[in-house]
């Protein structure tokens, strides 16, 4: 439960409506919403046993049919998803490193003895003193982002100023002149806010948002990550056996899909309206 006589960090995050069409939707694709926001820098930059507030300023291409308040709150949902289902796998992971890390302090006793007896000290050797590092990334990453769930107030607002705005509708504008595969389209559109940034500084935020959708279009999944798929990674399963079940838990970018909203929405409106 929240203290109000706590101090409370305000923070305020830029996020963008990336014209881009993202492959997460079927064969529609659709619009990106994408935010300035590491997880873990942001625990960084909350006071230890302090609460905060954070506020992030989205801008969207002007266009005919945009964001509704409704689509506004289902983007603040689905980023509370991906910041609870990162720290919720990050205690859950640093729930086993703790058990792991104990072993090691209970077993070093033992280990001592066995380095000084004429049997079975190798065996020990590659195993147990590795116990005492098990998770220490992800103990690590929990210090910082475990405070992530003392917030007060998470919402998503329209941003107000002009160079920030003013640069989404260039990008926008220049977009609906591009054809060509998704992919080759973020990495046009990526170029394009390369070479426009030393004129407008949000542009360079904007390169950053296409260079991580397009990274997160061919980076290995999840899963990939999790599993010893290489001879270097089964080699290391081999020697270390159940440690190796304890993965660094990935920081997620945050990406939001939201509709395509150059999509003509008058025939629907007119339907509901008759």
């Amino acid at each position: 439960m929240a203290i109000w006589s706590q101090k409370t960090a305000n923070i305020k995050i830029d996020g963008f409506v990336i014209p881009a069409t993202a492959s997460g939707w079927h064969n529609c694709g659709a619009w990106v919403v994408w935010v300035e926001l590491n997880p873990y820098k942001l625990g960084k930059k909350i006071p230890r046993n302090s609460f905060y507030n954070l506020r992030i300023e989205l801008y969207s291409p002007k266009v005919k049919f945009g964001l509704s308040p409704g689509e506004l709150e289902k983007i603040g949902i689905e980023i509370e998803k991906i910041l609870d289902t990162y720290t919720f796998n990050l205690n859950k992971a640093e729930l086993i490193g703790k058990t792991y890390r104990k072993m090691f302090t209970g077993t070093l006793i033992a280990y001592i003895i066995a380095l000084l007896t004429a049997y079975g000290w190798w065996f020990i050797w590659f195993r147990q003193p590795f116990h005492a590092l098990v998770g220490i990334d992800n103990w690590w990453k929990n210090l910082q982002a475990g405070k992530l769930s003392n917030y007060h107030i998470r919402e998503v607002v329209i941003g107000k100023e002009h160079l920030k705005q003013s640069a989404i509708d260039e990008v926008y504008r220049y977009f609906k002149t591009l054809k060509g595969r998704y992919l080759e389209i973020c990495q046009k559109l990526r170029d394009y806010c390369k070479t426009q940034k030393l004129k407008n500084p949000a542009f360079e935020k904007i390169e950053n948002a296409y260079r991580q959708i397009i990274l997160s279009e061919i980076e290995d999944s999840f899963l990939v990550k999790m599993v010893a798929h290489t001879f270097p990674q089964k080699l290391v399963r081999f020697f270390l056996g159940d440690m190796v079940l304890i993965p660094r838990v990935p920081t997620p970018s945050i990406i939001v899909p939201v509709r395509d909203l150059d999509y003509d929405l008058s025939s629907f409106l007119e339907e509901k309206n008759g």
